[in-house]
């Protein structure tokens, strides 16, 4: 199952996933790069060869390749999943056996038992025709197999590049001529059975249980007996979290903010008191205004640290209907009935405070308060904290992450910050775009590659090439007294066309410092930093 932004969907982009042993593989594709013959678990290499010829021939050399985010697909699947319930009550993931989740393996599908709930929807056909489209109004390209049991679903889903398929009961002949990797055997024994020859399922049916068993033990007959019916394979049910919600309908509509802020309060203290009952604490609040007559006004309310205090949410939920009524065009929106849902939590953590405690908690909780009113005001987008991520090119070694996020890591580890040269350091404050920048030497032009291409001695001039930059401490030429470097700074093969840098941390007659590189493609230099 592949999401992608809107504009990528109809452009070539591959995901691709770090393996213990064969190294980078393709974990998903769009259906662009599919048709261009790329496939899951194809080494990255092979999949960005394929990608460059089919470019070439259609000369379009848009295509995309991102490294894949495990754990916010995980959280996404599990999303997807609590969604589906609409059309079964048992709604599962993949389960990983141990031995694959050893190798970093994440759960890739979601699993429903839809027995006997065919005829709700009509038959097997528009069942299947409605959970694609549902699916697919989610913003995924999903790929769907009805079949009698999980295992043929699974591989038909997986292995029959169908949008969608249904396959009837007890009709195994389709299923027999898909690879063998649709029995979810193990990497080493795919390989084993390949260089024998064995490619589909009908070859491997066809060979004796007794040379199977004494040469790859029981695994492929278990794989072979889930996939015919034969073991049975239950869905294992995801648990819902526990629903936190309030309502109340009034007897006539009103349009006074003080009494629906009043009535939001009694309804969030009710829920507050719930929450403290099962040790929770809530990170999400939904508050909708139901209006006669007319579209529903509904707002979200995010909070940096889960709480189960009203009194550190109710002021919140003023700053947001205070935006959402000034916002709405509708001044005057006559209130019928008022519904508060608690969207995310998590188990609330008690610690116990230290006798003399110079740092109480009580700052913590100061500093979170004041998270959550900056995130009101400015929006969950404009308060953001940077994490970093894996690449050598700076403007991509970081990514801003929203303060408040029901989805943020909240670990207790303590990181310590390594030593590091000075020479090596990395500035606090980082240009995005770089400053373009020329140097010279007193009358002389140092754009020439062959002039300092090596160092950057003293008595060169830092010279902005445009005097509109933002930062005012580059809009006039400043002398270099001292240099650092260079530091070599190239970027892996798969991001594209290769960057190739070389860096300094220079120090000008004001006592400021830069970090400056030269581009040695384009033969040019930049500003990319300043200490």
């Amino acid at each position: 199952m592949v999401v992608a932004e809107p504009e990528l969907r109809r452009q070539r982009m591959v995901l691709f996933r770090q393996d213990s042993r064969r190294g980078r593989l393709v974990a998903a594709a769009s259906p662009l790069a599919i048709r261009d013959g790329i496939r899951v678990s194809m080494p990255l290499s092979e999949a960005k060869s394929l990608l460059q010829r089919s470019v070439q021939q259609q000369t379009d050399s848009r295509f995309h390749i991102f490294e894949q985010d495990t754990a916010a697909d995980v959280v996404a699947l599990t999303e997807l999943a609590d969604s589906l319930g609409r059309f079964s009550p048992i709604v599962g993931l993949e389960q990983i056996e141990a031995t694959a989740a050893k190798q970093g393996l994440q759960p890739v599908a979601i699993l429903l038992d839809v027995t006997g709930l065919e005829r709700l929807f009509g038959d097997e056909t528009q069942l299947a025709q409605q959970i694609y489209a549902h699916v697919q109004q989610l913003d995924y390209l999903p790929r769907l197999a009805l079949a009698n049991t999980v295992g043929m679903a699974w591989g038909a889903s997986r292995f029959a590049h169908q949008p969608w398929l249904v396959i009837p009961a007890e009709d195994t002949q389709m299923f027999s001529q898909l690879p063998i990797e649709t029995l979810r055997l193990a990497p080493a024994t795919v390989t084993t059975l390949r260089r024998l020859g064995i490619e589909i399922n009908a070859q491997l049916w066809q060979l004796s249980r007794a040379d199977l068993a004494m040469r790859f033990g029981q695994e492929i007959h278990r794989r072979i007996d889930q996939a015919l019916g034969q073991i049975a394979e239950p869905v294992i049910a995801r648990q819902l979290p526990p629903e936190f919600q309030a309502e109340q309908l009034l007897d006539y509509p009103t349009h006074q903010r003080a009494t629906i802020e009043v009535i939001i309060g009694r309804l969030i203290t009710k829920i507050c008191e719930q929450l403290r009952a099962r040790q929770q604490g809530a990170l999400q609040w939904t508050i909708r205004l139901i209006v006669p007559a007319a579209p529903s006004l509904e707002f979200t309310v995010s909070l940096f640290q889960p709480t189960a205090t009203a009194n550190h949410i109710l002021p919140l939920v003023e700053l947001q209907m205070e935006q959402t009524f000034s916002n709405s065009r509708r001044h005057s929106v006559q209130v019928q009935e008022i519904q508060v849902n608690v969207t995310a939590g998590v188990l609330l953590v008690e610690q116990q405070r230290q006798l003399f405690d110079e740092n109480p908690r009580l700052d913590k909780q100061a500093l979170a308060q004041l998270i959550n009113r900056l995130t009101s005001r400015l929006g969950q987008h404009n308060v953001v904290y940077p994490q970093l991520q894996s690449g050598a090119q700076p403007e991509y070694s970081y990514r801003f992450r929203p303060l408040v996020d029901i989805h943020r890591k909240r670990s207790r580890q303590r990181t310590t910050a390594r030593p590091q040269s000075h020479v090596a350091a990395r500035p606090l404050k980082i240009f995005h775009p770089p400053v373009a920048i020329a140097l010279r030497t007193v009358g002389v032009s140092c754009q020439n590659p062959t002039v300092a291409a090596s160092t950057l001695s003293t008595g060169f001039v830092l010279e902005p090439t445009s005097t509109a930059t933002a930062n005012p401490s580059l809009r006039q030429p400043q002398t270099i007294v001292r240099s650092w470097g260079p530091e070599r700074i190239e970027t892996g093969w798969w991001r594209g066309q290769t960057v190739c840098r070389d860096y300094w941390r220079v120090e000008t007659a004001r006592g400021q410092q830069y970090w400056v590189y030269r581009d040695l493609r384009e033969k040019l230099w930049f500003v990319q930093g300043e200490f």
